[in-house]
């Protein structure tokens, strides 16, 4: 009997903290207010945001090497793409011979590096930072996206360009 009354307080227990742990934080709104929704709405928006797509090949945010960038918690000049892609591909064969002690830049070198490589770590991020970019582009330049919104036939044949842009970065 004792042990039927210790399940069931346990069980009590279980069901009154799940029960209490439900917040609104499964309502997911951004952050900023500002949804996909809200971007695609607007013709002139899409080549605002293949800009963007085009930018972070080559910056590390809007606002230059010293603030705002796009990727919280790695140093700006470590996450420009082309750098990045650069130091991955041609410091770990014999093409380049780095000889200045960056972080990351001798354990590459020599071959030893690993996932907590900044230049590693900044790569991850930059990608999984642009492909969401480019994925929700393409789905909202589709043709049946553009003829919800009413968009023109100009309009759509500009934005059907720049959806093949964003398909090839």
């Amino acid at each position: 009997m004792n042990y039927f009354k210790k399940i069931n307080y346990l069980f009590l227990i279980t069901s009154i903290l799940m029960t209490l742990s439900c917040s609104k934080r499964l309502d997911l709104e951004p952050p900023i207010g500002l949804s996909s929704v809200d971007v695609y709405k607007d013709a002139s928006n899409y080549e605002k945001v293949i800009a963007k797509l085009y930018a972070g090949m080559s910056l590390s945010g809007l606002h230059g090497p010293s603030g705002n960038p796009d990727i919280a918690g790695i140093d700006e000049g470590f996450s420009q793409y082309i750098r990045v892609f650069w130091n991955l591909q041609e410091l770990p064969t014999d093409h380049a011979i780095c000889r200045w002690n960056d972080v990351g830049i001798p354990e590459m070198c020599k071959m030893e590096w690993s996932a907590d490589n900044s230049f590693v770590k900044a790569m991850y991020s930059r990608i999984y930072f642009q492909i969401p970019i480019a994925n929700v582009f393409i789905k909202e330049s589709s043709t049946e996206s553009m003829d919800e919104k009413g968009f023109s036939a100009e309009e759509q044949a500009e934005i059907s360009t720049y959806r093949a842009e964003a398909r090839f970065l």
